[in-house]
C-alpha cells in the first residue's frame, strides 16, 4: 500500500470533531486525521485480502460440482451474493474483489476531505462518481468518521468498487444496511454480485468471523525457569548457522536428541546424538559418513517407526535431499538418499510426521511459492513422492509446518493406525512481509494435497514459528514471530477445527521479549497439560530467553508461566532451535544455537513446577 494523498476542502475541524466524539480520539490534528484514515486505507487492504482468500477456497475445488457444492455450503458467499449454479458468476464475483484489492494493493489513493454540506444527504459518508481516484470525485465527509474502524475501512473498498458496480436498490430504495443486502441476495443475486454494498458487507462478515480483531495481551506469572545443564566445552567444530534438533524415536532412549550440524568452512550437514539427561551434556556419536552439504540449516523428523528423516538443500544442485537414518546402539546408520527427486529448493525447508511411513515438507520453490509435499518412505523401497501443492502466490520467507489432525491429545503424534487423510498447519512470511497461516489437507487415496483456508494476520520480520496447544479442551494452532514495528516477541492463536475456514482467536501483543533474527516454539506436554514454548535471542548482549506459555483460559487467552529471564542465560551468536523433551516429569527444554565461540551452545531448561491446567 502506497501513502494515500489528501486534499481538505475546509473541513478538518469538522473531521477532527467527528472523531474525537469516539473515546480513543481527543486533540486531534490535521496529520492525526490523515494518520487515522491511512490506517483505515490499510485496513481496508487487508478486508480485501481476506475475502479474496475466502472466495478462492470455494474456487479451488478439482471440479465444477465441487466449486458449486462449497458455494452452497458456505456460510457467508450465498447470503451475500445470493444462489447461483454458474461457476462464471462466482469467478466475476472474485474478479471484482480482485480489482478492488490490486487498487489498495499498488495505487496511490487521492482522497478529498470535504465538508458534510457538500454530500448529498447528512448521513453521506463517502463518494466516488465512477472516476477513479480523481480529486474532486474520491471523497470522504465527516459522518464517515462518526462510524468504527471495521465500517471505515469497508467503506473505502465501496468506494473503490464504484469505478466498476452502482448501488443498488429494492423498489424505491438504495440498498445499504446488512439487512437490505442479505434481501437484496435473496430477491435479486445479479445484482448483489454488482452491488458495491454487499461487497462490503461480505468484507466485514469475513473480517469478524475470521477474527481478525480478536484481542491482544497476556498475564504473566513467570516463574523463573533454571537453567539444568550445558554441552561440554569444544564438543564441535565451528558452525555455519543454527542447528536442528529433533527427538529420538518414542521406543529408543528418550534421553537422547539428534542434531543436524552446518560446518562453518565448507557447509557439510553432520548429524550428531546427545545425551542430553547427562551434566555436561556429552555428545555420543557422530556420522562423518552421513556427510552431504546444504545451503541452509537442515529440516528433521522423527517417524513413529523409529527412522530420522533429514532434508537439505544441496549448494550443487539446488535441489532439495532427503536422508534417511536409523538410531542402533547409540550411532546413527545411513539407511537411503533420496538423491536428486527434487526441484530446485530455494529456502530451509521443514519437515513434520504423519505417522510411521509418511511424512510431509514445506519448502520455497524457483516460482516463488511455497509447496506442500506429501512423501512415504519404507525401509525395503525408499522414498516415493505422493502429492503436492503451492500456494496461489510467491511468499518472502520460507514456511514452518505443524500437523492439526489426526492427533493423539497425550502425545501430540499422528495416529499410528493407517489414516488416509491429514490436516497440516503452515506458517509463512508474505511478499508483503505479513504472518500468513493456512490449513492443508493432505490425502494419500486418492493422492491429493489442497490447500482448504487460510488467514494473514500481523507484519513480521524473519521465519515465523508453529506450534500446537490445548486451549478449553480443544487444539489450537501458536504462531510466534517477531513483530516488525515493535521488534517483540509475539504470539497468536488460530482455531483449527474447520480447514476450509480457520479462525483468528488472538495474540499476545506486546508483552513479548525484544529479540533478533526468529523465535523457535515447540509444543510442551506434561500428562494432559499441553502448552507451548518459545525460544528467542533478546537483543541485550544476544543472551537467550526461553519462555512457557499456556494456551488460555476462559478469561485470558495467553499466560506466560515461566520465563528464564536473560542475565543468568547463555550469550547465542545466532537464533536458538528448541526441542521438547516430554518423558521427563516435568518436562525439560533443549536449546541448540551457534555460540560466540562459533561452536555448538546446548543448554538444558528445567521446568520445576507443573503446567497450570488449560481452560
Amino acid at each position: 500500500m502506497k501513502q494515500p494523498e489528501f486534499d481538505w476542502e475546509n473541513s478538518s475541524g469538522a473531521f477532527r470533531a467527528a472523531f474525537e466524539e469516539w473515546d480513543a480520539f481527543s486533540n486531534l490534528s490535521r496529520d492525526d486525521v490523515e494518520e487515522i484514515v491511512t490506517a483505515d486505507v490499510a485496513r481496508a487492504q487487508r478486508m480485501a485480502a481476506a475475502g479474496l482468500r475466502h472466495l478462492r477456497a470455494i474456487l479451488g475445488a478439482r471440479t465444477k460440482a465441487g466449486i458449486r457444492d462449497r458455494w452452497r455450503k458456505d456460510a457467508l458467499a450465498e447470503r451475500y451474493f445470493g444462489k447461483t449454479s454458474s461457476v462464471a458468476n462466482m469467478k466475476a464475483v472474485r474478479r471484482r474483489l480482485e480489482r478492488a484489492h490490486r487498487r489498495l494493493r499498488d495505487d496511490r489513493l487521492h482522497i478529498r476531505m470535504r465538508p458534510q454540506s457538500a454530500a448529498s444527504t447528512s448521513t453521506t459518508d463517502g463518494r466516488n462518481d465512477s472516476f477513479f481516484l480523481a480529486p474532486r470525485r474520491f471523497e470522504l465527509y465527516p459522518d464517515y468518521a462518526r462510524s468504527t474502524a471495521l465500517r471505515r475501512s469497508a467503506t473505502i473498498v465501496h468506494e473503490l468498487l464504484h469505478e466498476w458496480l452502482r448501488d443498488q436498490k429494492i423498489g424505491n430504495d438504495t440498498v445499504y444496511s446488512d439487512d437490505e443486502t442479505q434481501e437484496l441476495a435473496r430477491r435479486d443475486p445479479t445484482a448483489a454480485r454488482r452491488s458495491p454494498a454487499n461487497f462490503d458487507k461480505f468484507l466485514q462478515a469475513v473480517w469478524e468471523d475470521e477474527g481478525l480483531d480478536a484481542p491482544s495481551g497476556a498475564v504473566l506469572e513467570d516463574k523463573a525457569l533454571p537453567v539444568s545443564g550445558t554441552l561440554v566445552q569444544n564438543a564441535t567444530g565451528h558452525l555455519r548457522d543454527r542447528p536442528v534438533l529433533a527427538e529420538l524415536p518414542p521406543h529408543g532412549r528418550r534421553d537422547m536428541v539428534l542434531c543436524g550440524l552446518r560446518a562453518q568452512d565448507d557447509e557439510a550437514f553432520v548429524p550428531a546424538l546427545f545425551e542430553v539427561d547427562a551434566t555436561p551434556i556429552l555428545r555420543r556419536h557422530t556420522d562423518a559418513g552421513a556427510r552431504g552439504h546444504a545451503s541452509y540449516p537442515p529440516a528433521c523428523c522423527t517417524l513413529t517407526n523409529g527412522v530420522v528423516i533429514v532434508a537439505t538443500r544441496s549448494p550443487k544442485t539446488r535441489r532439495m535431499e532427503l536422508r534417511a537414518f536409523d538410531i542402533e546402539d547409540e550411532r546413527i546408520v545411513t539407511r537411503h538418499d533420496s538423491g536428486t527427486m527434487f526441484r530446485d529448493c530455494f529456502s530451509q525447508p521443514d519437515a513434520i510426521a504423519l505417522g510411521p511411513h509418511r511424512f510431509c515438507l514445506v519448502y520455497k520453490i524457483k516460482n516463488g511459492r511455497m509447496r506442500v509435499e506429501l512423501m512415504e518412505y519404507h525401509r525395503d523401497s525408499g522414498f516415493r513422492r505422493i502429492a503436492h501443492a503451492e500456494t496461489h502466490s510467491a511468499i518472502r520467507d520460507h514456511g514452518r509446518a505443524v500437523l492439526v489432525s489426526p492427533i493423539v491429545s497425550t502425545t501430540g503424534e499422528a495416529r499410528s493406525v493407517a489414516s488416509s487423510e491429514f490436516v497440516v498447519a503452515t506458517v509463512f512470511r508474505t511478499r508483503e512481509g505479513k504472518l500468513s497461516f493456512d490449513l492443508w489437507t493432505l490425502d494419500t487415496w486418492p493422492a491429493d494435497v489442497t490447500r482448504r483456508g487460510g488467514l494473514v494476520d500481523h507484519d513480521i520480520t524473519g521465519r515465523p514459528g508453529l506450534a500446537m496447544a490445548a486451549r478449553q479442551g480443544r487444539w489450537v494452532a501458536v504462531a510466534a514471530a517477531r513483530d516488525k514495528n515493535s521488534g517483540r516477541l509475539r504470539l497468536t492463536a488460530f482455531d483449527p477445527s474447520d480447514p476450509a475456514r480457520p479462525r483468528r482467536l488472538g495474540d499476545t501483543g506486546d508483552d513479548g521479549a525484544r529479540m533478533t533474527h526468529s523465535p523457535d516454539i515447540v509444543t510442551v506436554r506434561d500428562g494432559a497439560r499441553i502448552a507451548v514454548a518459545t525460544a528467542i535471542r533478546y537483543v541485550v548482549q544476544g543472551r537467550a530467553i526461553v519462555s512457557l506459555w499456556n494456551a488460555g483460559t476462559r478469561d485470558k487467552l495467553f499466560r506466560r508461566v515461566h520465563d528464564s529471564g536473560w542475565r543468568d542465560s547463555p550469550i547465542l551468536k545466532g537464533s536458538p532451535s528448541l526441542v521438547a523433551l516430554p518423558e521427563f516429569q516435568p518436562p525439560r527444554l533443549l536449546t541448540a544455537a551457534v555460540g560466540p565461540d562459533d561452536r555448538l551452545s546446548l543448554t538444558r531448561w528445567q521446568v520445576k513446577d507443573p503446567v497450570r491446567t488449560n481452560g
